[in-house]
């Protein structure tokens, strides 16, 4: 045996192996490189495309649990309304509520006034929160909040609405549609939740800011995630879920939803005004 050159192709062998090695170290190293500094430069994109949001940043919810939940029943309950009202139940879990003597305001556009009426003749009123005055239609949208979560409030929640409308010539409100959810359980699994600021970035990475952006407002509530079907009444769960409003550089608003839990951006449809 030439030990000699035995020799020379074990030294080869090993210099390939070591320069195998290398590279496989170097390729590792270059990626977990380029991870970091992706991860430590979307402040800084931020900042490159002028999007801002306010330093006061919701900062005390770290966990939430998906909640569950049925459709209030008014077919089957003889629940209350303004006396002298004319009564209209749809499908079982739809109110429609017809004044016959309509009350009036001076302007629904404060809200003061629909507030008012609200919390006046309309029974757990407090369960609502007012969400948008439309003065094309001429109607207040509010939607219900849950208790057991501190009072979020469900985002387009079909299943929890109450539409207030109103005559805009006769300056009076003549009629509400009320949906009402219950039976709301919170289970005892509450889920890790992303950062208000991580909501951010992921609309971001998503593509779904413009340059300028300015965020003015992030809150947390809850959004539809499921629905069970079921003989006796169907199961709606909602999963926590970040609200994020923001001005454009136009000077137009926005407003996007991000699941606080997985962290996917939410394409929530506009509620139907009532009657549609």
């Amino acid at each position: 045996m030439d030990w000699s050159k035995t020799k020379t192709i074990f030294i080869i062998v090993f210099a390939i192996l070591n320069l195998f090695l290398y590279t496989l170290y170097l390729d590792k190293y270059a990626r977990a490189n380029v991870q970091k500094y992706d991860e430590g430069t979307i402040e800084e994109r931020l900042i490159e495309d002028d999007i801002t949001y306010p330093d006061d940043l919701p900062q005390e919810v770290e966990s939430l649990p998906y909640i569950s939940a049925r459709e209030f029943q008014y077919a089957m309950s003889e629940y209350a309304v303004p006396e002298g009202s004319i009564r209209e139940v749809v499908e079982g879990n739809v109110l429609n509520v017809f004044l016959n003597n309509p009350v009036p305001i001076s302007d629904a556009e404060t809200a003061e006034e629909v507030q008012a009426f609200v919390d006046t003749y309309i029974p757990n009123s407090e369960e609502y929160v007012l969400w948008d005055i439309n003065t094309t239609l001429n109607q207040a949208t509010y939607f219900q909040v849950i208790d057991e979560v501190d009072d979020r409030p469900l985002y387009y929640s079909e299943e929890g609405r109450l539409i207030v409308s109103w005559d805009d010539e006769d300056n009076e409100i003549f009629g509400y549609s009320q949906t009402m959810l219950t039976d709301i359980d919170p289970g005892d699994q509450e889920k890790s939740l992303s950062s208000a600021e991580e909501a951010i970035q992921n609309l971001y990475q998503g593509k779904a800011l413009q340059i300028g952006t300015e965020i003015t407002s992030v809150e947390l509530g809850y959004s539809s995630y499921s629905v069970l079907t079921q003989a006796q009444g169907d199961i709606y769960t909602f999963v926590p879920t970040w609200r994020i409003q923001a001005e454009l550089a136009d000077g137009t608003t926005e407003e996007y939803f991000v699941n606080a839990v997985g962290g996917g951006v939410i394409q929530l449809p506009p509620p139907q005004p009532a009657g549609q």
